[in-house]
């Protein structure tokens, strides 16, 4: 009533209510951790800039991508729609209006495209892995009593267009069929596995030949952040190994541990050489369910005396005895019916 006064109404009910939600919780724990490990400023030192001052910086594009592929690994392409339902543009404190698709194909051509300043086609992915790996190896650090231990192999990911330079035909499974691929290395620390560096190669190329390149980049590159002119021992198995390849980490001053393919003409004489015998002194490793035995001899290898081990498998060994005495357990009944249905036959009838 008009010069009344109005009924009490409780706080709760002056509150605006939202008009939707924002997912938090998983983004934001995704998100702390970059900015204190400096990977956003690390990537912009690197990658500069050429869009709106106002608007995400290639790092923080890159942060938010990667926010998404940790969470939505199946697709990349609604990110543009994906960002403003997040909290993702409060935390990088930019207009949710900013991450378009444009914007994040632009970010991408700061790693490797057309450089305005520059003007010609600048490659930043090699500074971008040294320097992110850098800013994480601080922290955190090695312990004092551990050195760096990497990994390396190489992969193969298929390709759908035809400008990729890296993309041609090459060893596929049989259920993939003729598409063009490209082979993908990647070298990682063993210890937190955080990639080190990543380098494409042609999709023909074996493996083999990718080794060379590997040596090359390390023997520019330190192994580890602060350890400028480091060496270390190259372990390998045998489908990364040839003569070449020997020489060329002797030549780096690196000792060699690594798996002799079977198809060398010494390691078959070393092989035939050398009696391996199931002993209690041999056992090289041991599980539940097998035992490898090996031994050490001296053979010569790509032109120098050199230590090899020959080992065998306890439970292959049995099984493949077992195999070929059933075979050969087969040839006297074969023989057997063999001569019982030669009885008649005459010399005539095979000449």
């Amino acid at each position: 009533m008009k010069g009344q006064p109005e009924k009490a109404r409780h706080f709760l009910d002056r509150i605006h209510q939202p008009t939707g939600s924002s997912r938090a919780g998983d983004v934001a724990l995704l998100w702390a951790p970059a900015p204190d490990r400096k990977i956003p400023a690390t990537i912009d030192g690197i990658c500069g800039r050429h869009s709106d001052p106002q608007g995400p910086t290639p790092g923080t594009l890159r942060t938010v991508r990667a926010n998404r592929r940790a969470l939505h690994p199946e697709s990349a392409t609604r990110l543009e729609r994906w960002v403003p339902t997040t909290d993702l543009p409060r935390l990088a404190g930019i207009s949710p209006d900013a991450f378009t698709k444009d914007t994040f194909l632009t970010g991408l051509d700061r790693d490797c495209g057309e450089d305005l300043d520059l003007g010609g086609l600048v490659d930043r992915t090699g500074r971008l892995d040294e320097e992110l790996f850098r800013a994480w190896r601080e922290r955190p650090p090695l312990p004092l009593e551990e050195s760096e231990v990497f990994a390396y192999d190489r992969t193969s990911v298929l390709c759908f267009e035809v400008t990729d330079p890296f993309a041609e035909l090459g060893y596929n499974a049989p259920d993939v069929g003729d598409l063009l691929r490209v082979n993908l290395g990647l070298r990682m620390s063993r210890s937190d596995t955080m990639p080190v560096r990543h380098a494409p190669f042609e999709g023909s190329r074996h493996g083999v030949a990718a080794v060379r390149n590997v040596l090359a980049r390390l023997s520019r590159r330190p192994l580890a952040p602060g350890e400028e002119g480091s060496r270390g021992t190259l372990i390998g198995d045998c489908r990364m190994v040839s003569g070449d390849h020997v020489k060329a980490v002797e030549e780096m001053g690196w000792p060699l541990v690594c798996g002799l393919p079977k198809r060398l003409d010494a390691v078959r004489e070393v092989q035939d050489a050398t009696d391996v015998p199931a002993w209690p002194e041999t056992p090289g490793r041991q599980s539940d369910i097998t035992t490898v035995y090996a031994v050490e001899a001296g053979t010569k290898l790509f032109g120098k005396d050199r230590r090899a081990v020959v080992a065998f498998h306890g439970a292959r060994r049995a099984r493949e005895a077992d195999q070929r005495n059933g075979e050969l357990a087969k040839i006297p009944a074969a023989l057997g019916k063999l001569s019982e249905e030669g009885t008649p036959w005459k010399e005539a009838k095979w000449c």
